[in-house]
């Protein structure tokens, strides 16, 4: 979908939204404007018309479209919300209106987190990564980052970050591995379930065809951690250029196993 249907798409939608606003009895929201897919609102209020708390079900963001821009800004006037998905799309690779959102409107709770970045290249994670690893609490079960170039240093923060929640997802990411991270201190009490790393090792990403010692730090980091071996229950490497024989191999080599590993 390009940008001038998600803006048709968001017009359309915006009576309802209107409306809805206006049954809400709630000034808070009557200049709030964005497309909310699926919306399941709990509102909750605390004299005649002041909001404290409200659930949506999913809230995506799309920072290609100027009214979803302008609409970020209303969301940090809301004393307490939360979300079930919150994805972010659309944005530049330095976009100061996405540090904005993650300082300041981010929910108080999200259960999935994801941040979408759609063009070819690679932006590096360290423009965001501050911001991200602040909001580490709020995100309850997951998040994933699409596309995002990460080095060493910042893969280790994501990881330790996030280590409270079930998935982390690095899909078709550029990752640089140049050696084995040591997780055996950081990664204590993780309950990380599932990693997704897939298309990560696909050659115009990580090439882990060509480069196998940087897919093979990374598991050797992961085996480092006796509470992630014992969390960790998937690792998804669809379409990483990794056989099953290396695989194998590492299983064997680091003690794992009993992990899953989908190719």
């Amino acid at each position: 979908m390009d940008v001038g249907e998600k803006r048709d798409m968001f017009r359309s939608r915006e009576f309802e939204l209107q409306e809805w606003i206006k049954q809400c009895d709630a000034r808070i929201l009557r200049s709030l404007y964005y497309w909310l897919k699926e919306q399941e609102i709990i509102v909750k209020q605390s004299g005649s018309d002041s909001v404290t708390h409200l659930k949506f079900k999913n809230l995506f963001i799309y920072f290609g479209i100027p009214e979803y821009v302008k609409s970020t800004k209303k969301l940090c006037s809301l004393a307490f919300y939360e979300t079930e998905l919150t994805l972010l799309e659309d944005f530049k690779q330095k976009d100061k209106n996405v540090t904005s959102f993650l300082n300041l409107s981010f929910p108080h709770q999200a259960d999935i987190f994801r941040m979408v970045f759609n063009m070819d290249n690679h932006p590096n994670i360290g423009f965001y990564l501050k911001q991200i690893c602040r909001i580490s609490p709020r995100v309850l079960k997951e998040i994933s980052l699409h596309k995002f170039k990460i080095n060493k240093q910042q893969f280790e923060r994501l990881i330790v970050s996030f280590k409270h929640i079930e998935g982390l997802g690095l899909d078709s990411c550029k990752l640089s591995i140049t050696a084995p991270s040591d997780f055996s201190e950081s990664l204590k009490n993780a309950k990380i379930c599932k990693i997704n790393l897939a298309y990560c090792g696909w050659i115009t990403n990580s090439d882990w065809r060509n480069k196998p010692n940087e897919f093979a730090h990374i598991i050797k980091g992961f085996s480092t951690s006796p509470d992630l071996k014992l969390s960790l229950k998937m690792i998804n490497l669809f379409n990483c250029q990794i056989s099953r024989l290396q695989v194998k191999s590492l299983k064997k080599e680091y003690g794992l196993e009993e992990i899953k590993f989908l190719l």
